[in-house]
């Protein structure tokens, strides 16, 4: 894996490049006031061709000139490349829900996917996921409009991991997964809410990471207004902070217990390649 994040063996050529000036309204938009816009910003293309020579995504994309903002929203998937760029901690994809997915998920109970993680890679993440619904006595069969909506997102996630480890989960939750805000020690973790609630976040100018650090209460480290949040079937790639070093998006599960809501979550982890201990700010939920 070189510096751009991707494996060598995969990563062939450039094939074109797409600026975007700020307030451009095709451009990638960033959380925060106008003047963080971005003013210069390269995107560049990469076609990832295995040894088989089958393309196997295009959507990878990487920006070549840093944000002003750390947080960069977009209503095309190819925002999620943006991730790549070190200085930037959330790549958010604002896309509508999908009905069919929707109405496969409707007769799912709370109790029907318990919250576990598993390993996965990009060659097996399809066969991996029917065997889940398999094992929760559900024919994939009737799932496929969700299937390939995983698939797709899976191939994105794998364009930006590189050779980390990743796991997946795909969860029904009706209570309060984690009501800290808080820091992942993940590299990269994707998050979509594909029912009820979603992940809500802190810009950074919002957050006190001397609090997060020592462990203080989500009061004392939310310093002004209110935390954003998922919609349902947003997209989102946060960067986790495994070394350390008073980065990574904060973040948290939003409260449910007791409201009647259940929440259908799909995530992807990529694991660091050695492990970091925790400090009161950091988690793996």
């Amino acid at each position: 894996m070189d510096a751009t994040g991707y494996p060598k063996s995969r990563r062939i050529c450039v094939t074109g490049v797409r600026r975007f000036r700020g307030g451009h309204a095709h451009g990638p938009r960033h959380h925060g006031p106008r003047s963080a816009a971005l003013t210069n910003y390269d995107i560049t293309y990469r076609f990832l061709v295995p040894s088989d020579g089958i393309a196997m995504s295009t959507a990878a994309t990487l920006p070549q000139a840093r944000a002003s903002s750390p947080h960069v929203q977009g209503d095309q998937p190819d925002v999620l490349g943006c991730i790549l760029d070190p200085a930037v901690n959330l790549c958010l994809w604002q896309r509508p829900p999908q009905a069919a997915i929707t109405d496969e998920l409707t007769a799912l109970q709370s109790s029907r996917f318990p919250d576990r993680r598993h390993p996965t890679t990009r060659a097996t993440f399809k066969d991996d996921m029917a065997a889940l619904l398999h094992g929760q006595a559900l024919n994939p069969a009737d799932f496929k409009h969700l299937l390939a909506d995983l698939c797709t997102l899976a191939d994105y996630f794998f364009s930006v991991s590189g050779d980390l480890d990743v796991r997946f989960r795909f969860a029904t939750i009706d209570n309060d997964d984690c009501r800290r805000f808080h820091v992942d020690t993940r590299v990269f973790r994707l998050l979509c809410t594909y029912c009820g609630p979603g992940t809500e976040w802190l810009a950074d100018t919002q957050v006190d990471r001397c609090a997060l650090a020592h462990g203080a209460p989500n009061e004392a480290v939310v310093r002004s207004g209110e935390p954003s949040q998922f919609e349902p079937f947003w997209v989102g790639i946060m960067r986790g902070d495994p070394n350390r070093k008073g980065s990574g998006l904060v973040h948290r599960s939003p409260p449910v217990l007791g409201t009647g809501q259940t929440r259908v979550v799909f995530c992807l982890d990529a694991d660091p390649l050695h492990s970091v201990p925790r400090a009161p700010g950091l988690t793996t939920p």
